[in-house]
């Protein structure tokens, strides 16, 4: 079912993932519910107070949806790996749906002060932040601000078909964890020039094609591994990293 869905978006030139679709709604929601509330204290202004309600409302309609968005993402480009930002994230967005549905639910009685609700208000603030921020250091890992991390084809340095296919599949199955043009680490390691280290980043095995199946096969440590994926694009996988 996932492959369908993901390989149907990627048959149009699509290779991110499906959660930032639907995200920025709740996320901006809350953010607005709080200012609102805020601004409804701070102003006397009943009116901005049932707009904090109203926006509650509507970020706990679209929650659930960037949810289930997020573990699509996770079971498809993680291969569900236990990756500390992803634990962390799921902690920070249950707190999230228990705060923010206390929030919607006590904010439905008109006669609740405003000031009663800000705390609670506040607090769905701080987990946003908290999600956007490990969210981030999914996509950017150790890397920092400066440059995105890559989720789109990984850059080819050869025309060879071969080469391409394997630019493809590491685009699909790759580069939400490693860089091809540093060393750094992002989720795991960066991969540039990696035929020409003595020996894997993580494992230590000396750098030969068998030891890269196997790390493929059987990975160490939080990397997932790929038993869905056929020979032929093992192979040219493998003659892509040689390029980089």
């Amino acid at each position: 079912m996932l492959d369908a869905i993901y390989n149907a978006l990627q048959s149009v030139g699509y290779t991110h993932p499906v959660h930032p679709f639907v995200v920025h709604v709740p996320i901006g929601m809350v953010v607005a519910v709080f200012l609102f509330g805020l601004g409804a204290w701070i102003f006397k202004k009943p009116v901005l107070a049932q707009t904090a309600r109203h926006c509650s409302m509507l970020a706990v309609l679209f929650l659930p949806l960037a949810i289930v968005a997020g573990l699509m993402d996770w079971q498809y480009h993680y291969h569900g790996s236990w990756l500390t930002p992803i634990i962390v994230k799921m902690v920070l967005a249950g707190l999230l749906i228990a705060a923010l549905g206390t929030a919607a639910f006590r904010g439905i009685s008109k006669n609740i002060e405003i000031k009663r609700l800000i705390p609670l208000y506040f607090f769905c603030f701080l987990l946003v932040i908290g999600l956007s921020f490990f969210g981030g250091e999914l996509v950017y890992g150790a890397r920092g601000t400066t440059t995105p991390a890559k989720h789109t084809r990984a850059p080819v340095a050869s025309s060879g078909s071969l080469v391409e296919q394997g630019a493809d599949v590491f685009a699909k199955r790759c580069a939400f964890c490693h860089l091809t043009d540093s060393r750094k680490a992002k989720i795991g390691p960066g991969l540039q020039g990696l035929y020409q280290r003595k020996s894997l980043p993580v494992s230590k095995r000396s750098v030969t094609e068998e030891n890269i199946r196997r790390q493929l096969t059987a990975p160490v440590k939080n990397m997932p591994s790929f038993p869905d994926l056929s020979q032929k694009e093992v192979r040219s996988l493998i003659v892509y990293i040689e390029t980089l």
